[in-house]
């Protein structure tokens, strides 16, 4: 297995138990959290199903918790990521054992500045008998497995790649042109910015959902999507009151919300000096550099002046604001070339 991230942490551990000898190439250390994975029985099941409620508090406790230590400690409380490394730093000493496997997994950079993982067994996985931890740089794949920068071939049957996401792709390899003919590449050539996460100034009538500087390094995923599809909806109600068809924020509400987002994120952990996949090409990390619930209060109510809309002439109106189209350019499934998003053009440009 090719990484020690997220992913890698969590299907690791499975992999020791079922394989005859599994190794992990680590390029960099990842601070881990011990977190407990509970066990419904067949009973608690049962009586979550009929009684609904019992999720609900659940999960409203839990999210209190996660609101209260890590969503706070990562946008600058230090006390509470001082207990947060406590407990991670506590974690990798008690169970690795062995000085020098444990200086191989103690990170470099502070705790929480990378994506912090939650997980358990993955220590006590890597210090099974068939289990191995390289740290060499790949140099290549060759027929027999991996070669390593010491020279070494590692002889292997299957290899499985954690490497991540090019999450600053977006929507890529779709081609989205806007208004007037300006691509999306040409628009976010300095860093992706959204209005509220959601909508992009010249793209009219164009959603999207974790957009830049959404809360996805401090808070759950579901209850983000949540709050942006409830704002979207606000958007386009707001739209339609005025018998209007076209809405798109404006540049100056956008450029004003994300200075002061940019200069939020400077009290940070994410700033704390590592390099991390939360920043993009240019060094910029556009996340929400604020709590959770600010950012529901923010985003239940619609700023009517940040928008501007409009109706399309009647004699131009479309049966469809976009065009989308097909190109062939992915791997061949079958003898045929598998169909990819190709180009994402408005029929309306004016």
């Amino acid at each position: 297995m090719i990484g020690s991230g997220a992913t890698s942490v969590q299907v690791f551990p499975k992999l020791v138990e079922e394989s005859q000898h599994a190794t992990l190439f680590q390029r960099t250390a990842q601070w881990i959290f011990p977190m407990p994975n509970k066990a419904y029985t067949k009973a608690d099941q049962k009586r979550m199903r009929e009684e609904p409620g019992l999720i609900d508090r659940l999960r409203f406790r839990y999210s209190k918790l996660f609101q209260w230590t890590f969503s706070r400690a990562v946008i600058g409380n230090a006390f509470l990521l001082w207990v947060i490394g406590t407990f991670c730093r506590s974690h990798l000493k008690r169970k690795v054992k062995d000085l020098e496997l444990r200086k191989k997994l103690t990170p470099q950079d502070k705790c929480g500045c990378k994506r912090l993982i939650f997980a358990k067994g993955f220590y006590e996985a890597l210090q099974q008998s068939n289990a191995t931890l390289c740290t060499c740089a790949i140099e290549r794949i060759v027929p027999d497995g991996i070669q390593t920068s010491d020279g070494k071939i590692h002889k292997l049957d299957v290899i499985i790649y954690a490497t991540g996401f090019q999450v600053h792709r977006r929507m890529k390899p779709m081609h989205v042109v806007g208004r007037d003919g300006k691509s999306m590449d040409e628009a976010w050539s300095q860093g992706a910015v959204a209005h509220r996460s959601t909508t992009i100034p010249g793209f009219p009538n164009f959603f999207v959902i974790f957009g830049p500087y959404s809360p996805i390094g401090n808070y759950s995923a579901f209850s983000v999507a949540e709050v942006q599809v409830g704002h979207i909806l606000r958007a386009i109600e707001h739209m339609e009151s005025l018998g209007h068809d076209l809405i798109e924020p404006t540049e100056e509400a956008t450029e004003r919300l994300v200075s002061k987002m940019n200069q939020a994120i400077k009290k940070t952990v994410w700033m704390s000096g590592c390099k991390s996949w939360y920043q993009d090409a240019n060094g910029n990390i556009p996340m929400w550099p604020w709590t959770f619930e600010r950012y529901e209060r923010e985003m239940s109510k619609l700023n009517a002046d940040d928008f501007r809309t409009a109706r399309r002439d009647s004699q131009e109106r479309p049966s469809r604001l976009f065009e989308f189209k097909l190109s062939e350019v992915g791997p061949s499934r079958g003898g045929q070339p598998s169909p990819r998003p190709g180009n994402l053009r408005p029929v309306y440009q004016k």
